[in-house]
């Protein structure tokens, strides 16, 4: 299960900087954010919340490409992702992963 601590600490860093560390800091977390929401769609969600949760958070990640400098949509995107791994750790029971 990946840490949601050290996710939001990764994202703080991105909002503040544009420099070439911290964005490859900021990649690795996407990949890790998408091998997470991949994960979480392996198991059956019959939660129709959830899954409005899982269609913003792969808006958001299908998106980034065009907002590579962290504008304010990229902003309120990662914003976004934090809300909906939280959601999501509320309701998945991550053994079954």
């Amino acid at each position: 299960m990946i840490d949601i601590s050290e996710i939001e600490k990764l994202f703080l860093l991105s909002k503040i900087s544009i420099g070439r560390d911290e964005l490859v800091s900021y990649s690795a977390t996407l990949d890790d954010m998408l091998e997470y929401m991949e994960n979480l769609k392996r198991i059956k969600a019959d939660n129709e919340e959830m899954v409005s949760v899982l269609s913003l958070n792969e808006f958001c990640l299908n998106s980034r490409n065009e907002y590579d400098h962290l504008g304010d949509f990229g902003l309120k995107c990662s914003k976004q992702y934090l809300d909906g791994f939280i959601r999501a750790d509320k309701v998945f029971d991550h053994d079954e992963r």
